[in-house]
């Protein structure tokens, strides 16, 4: 199983069967972590990075790639990601996101914009940079921002805080929502 942390207060939690797992014992762990409070993913064929770890690290090399050259600052990124995708992935995952939106036109985009996005399978300049400096990110005030000690510390609380008050939010959109409302009008 892989946790995501605070694992406490996530939704988030993957079962992953091995090359040798009889998958109906990834689908009890599954269905058992439902009683846990989770919306698990199952990964029914063991794959390197599983499937958050697989989109999460696309969408990061890009990022520095944006940043690496000039498209965008740090916190241009950020803001994009936090005012854009933010809003809309504790709701609905990619898939769903496309449906909402419009397949049609993603299609239109990926054919034109996928050959362009970056596919380097080097570690990024920009987070080799921070690593060599030392940079950890908050846990020692030095990452892709600079922090104070007190700035940190304030990071590590909000997120914290975060984490519990966006918890209390996606209880109340589960991932059989719809389903719910339908069943209430019957």
């Amino acid at each position: 199983m892989h946790w995501a942390e605070p694992s406490h207060t996530t939704r988030f939690l993957e079962v992953i069967c091995g090359q040798h797992s009889d998958v109906a014992k990834g689908e009890f762990l599954y269905e058992l972590s439902h009683h846990w409070g989770k919306e698990p993913t199952l990964v029914r064929k063991d794959i390197r990075g599983f499937i958050t770890n697989r989109l999460m690290y696309a969408m990061y090399r890009e990022a520095c790639y944006l940043v690496e050259n000039e498209y965008a600052t740090i916190d241009d990124v950020d803001r994009s990601c936090r005012n854009n995708a933010g809003y809309w992935m504790t709701l609905v995952g990619v898939f769903r996101w496309m449906d909402l939106t419009g397949v049609d036109a993603y299609h239109r985009v990926m054919k034109d914009l996928l050959p362009d996005l970056c596919n380097s399978t080097a570690i990024p300049k920009l987070i080799d940079d921070v690593v060599k400096s030392g940079g950890k990110g908050v846990s020692n005030a030095n990452g892709f921002y600079k922090y104070t000690p007190e700035e940190a510390k304030l990071w590590e609380e909000t997120f914290r805080e975060f984490s519990y008050e966006i918890r209390k939010l996606a209880l109340k959109y589960p991932a059989d929502v719809v389903d719910k409302k339908l069943a209430s009008k019957k």
